[in-house]
């Protein structure tokens, strides 16, 4: 739920109104001047955006008028003149790159206003529109469209749609008839309920049309249930060879000339993956922790069952691979700590969804890296994992991410979602780390998001945490950083609720982290002293 800003017709209202607290302003210049040219609308809801960044409000907007008014119309709808002021797919998509705005509001055949006759909606103008562009669509004006529009517009991604004459309706139709029907009764209190009965009919008929019913979740956790890719990894260090050479300090590479032969001084051998790097954290952190993912019958595998076994991490999950080998990367690692990964995946990505399945497991979470863009298969370990009450945090890869429509289906059963800025910047919009926080809140109850030495920020939609760095030393090995930083995290979220610990907690472990060789050397112990580090809650 969020307050919101409808039909701004100023910059200067809604600036007002963001500088107030709203969190989701339409901005529509052409309601107040129905002849404003584009430059001006495109200028001023650019400016909106802009000064929304402060606080993370969302920015709504359309590139010009159109028709119908928030009234009870007698008119039939002449459709011949609405098409023209219907959007376009080319119309919408320069709008949206020329300012920025969070959400369009398309025209699809949605007026404002109750008519006597049915709406129409163009569906197939809607689907182009949504392929498009990459922000969330709305459509005003919903008030009197058949309900399975929605249905199908809701499939094809439209994120908000405005009722509010259905609701007036409802209000004023209802409250004249309990008027008649009751004219000595005085008492508001008594004549009032069957008026907020039929208002509340309507609302609850939309809710379902839209499929937006029990899009929440709850919080708490003691036991954990991991999975991604796992791997034995070689890392090579301390070589001139692998001297960063940079264009500029945001790009630098390694250059390893063809046909010579490079001299590394030290070799280090580790296990990897997402999800056995969060196990130890876990387990170190003194929570029952269990593996779940895939490895060859080799050298390798039995590496990785051995740490796993160390580290006393449940491994009855672990499924065999009768054809591939178990994932192997190479870490090329040069002197300020980056690195260069040459990755084979092996056994991790090749499965069958039927080698896995949580319908008998008793676990509080369900802790999930990367499954190497099997959608399918996310979608039954998040049914079976609610149906059995387990809460999920997840940490989508980079292949989870290409398919965003999927991946925002599957977000709706998700509890905790941690990403660092630029994977972030790929669900929702913005520049800035809280803009992204409070977009990434429509989607999850607790969003996590980092942004290497510029910190990380966390809400859970109550309170908001700013963290910088725990530890501003130079780093070794940034390998496994994001890992644990993310079960850091969830570690002391699952045992304490508490935002700012958990944050502390998540950058105190990625810290230590860096300052080792390898993804699980560093991993903190539970009883480990934090020290303070520079970090702000405030409520959201």
């Amino acid at each position: 739920m969020y307050l919101n800003l409808d039909h701004g017709p100023t910059v200067e209202g809604c600036k007002r109104a963001i500088d107030a607290g709203y969190e989701f302003i339409h901005i529509d210049i052409s309601q107040a001047n129905h002849d404003a040219s584009d430059e001006e609308i495109i200028a001023k809801t650019r400016e909106v955006v802009e000064y929304a960044k402060f606080t993370g409000a969302l920015v709504e907007s359309e590139p010009h008028y159109f028709g119908g008014s928030s009234n009870v119309h007698t008119e039939d709808i002449n459709y011949e003149e609405i098409k023209k002021t219907f959007s376009t797919p080319e119309g919408a998509r320069a709008f949206v790159e020329a300012t920025g705005i969070d959400t369009f509001a398309a025209a699809i055949g949605n007026l404002h206003g109750k008519y006597p006759v049915p709406k129409v909606l163009d569906l197939d103008l809607l689907a182009d529109i949504r392929e498009a562009i990459h922000c969330q669509i709305s459509l005003h004006g919903g008030s009197g469209t058949p309900l399975h529009y929605f249905e199908d517009a809701a499939k094809i991604g439209v994120s908000k749609i405005n009722i509010n004459s259905d609701m007036r309706y409802a209000f004023r139709t209802t409250l004249e008839k309990t008027l008649r029907e009751n004219p000595n009764e005085y008492a508001i209190v008594k004549l009032m309920p069957p008026v907020y009965a039929a208002v509340q009919e309507v609302v609850e008929s939309k809710i379902k049309a839209f499929n937006s019913v029990r899009k929440g979740g709850g919080l708490m956790a003691k036991i954990h249930h991991c999975w991604c890719g796992d791997s034995r990894c070689l890392l090579l260090s301390q070589s001139d060879a692998l001297t960063p050479v940079c264009e500029s300090p945001e790009h630098c590479f390694a250059r390893l000339d063809l046909g010579a032969k490079a001299d590394v001084n030290q070799i280090h051998f580790s296990t990897g993956g997402g999800a056995t790097n969060a196990a130890v954290t876990f387990s170190r952190q003194g929570h029952y922790a269990s593996f779940m993912g895939a490895i060859g019958h080799d050298p390798a595998g039995q590496a990785v069952i051995a740490d796993l076994d160390k580290e006393n991490i449940d491994t009855h999950l672990v499924r065999y691979s009768p054809k591939y080998s178990t994932g192997y990367s190479v870490l090329l690692l040069a002197s300020n700590g980056e690195r260069t990964i040459l990755t084979y995946r092996g056994a991790s990505t090749h499965y069958h969804e039927a080698d896995f399945d949580l319908s008998e497991e008793d676990a509080d979470w369900l802790y999930v890296s990367t499954l190497a863009g099997n959608m399918s298969m996310l979608d039954k370990l998040f049914q079976q994992a609610k149906r059995r009450d387990m809460k999920i945090c997840f940490n989508p890869g980079k292949r989870e991410l290409a398919q965003k429509d999927k991946l925002l289906g599957l977000l709706s059963d998700v509890d905790v979602l941690t990403l660092n800025k630029e994977e972030m910047q790929q669900l929702v919009s913005g520049e800035d780390l809280e803009a992204l926080v409070r977009r990434g809140l429509r989607l999850v109850p607790v969003v996590l998001v980092t942004d290497g030495v510029n910190g990380s920020i966390a809400s859970d939609g109550k309170t908001i945490v700013r963290a910088l760095m725990y530890d501003d030393r130079p780093s070794i090995d940034r390998t496994g950083a994001g890992d644990a930083f993310a079960s850091g995290f969830l570690s002391e979220w699952a045992r304490s609720g508490n935002l700012k610990n958990s944050v502390i907690m998540g950058s105190a472990n990625a810290s230590s982290v860096v300052m080792k060789i390898g993804a699980k050397a560093g991993i903190l112990y539970a009883g480990t002293v934090l020290h303070v580090m520079p970090i702000q809650e405030r409520e959201l």
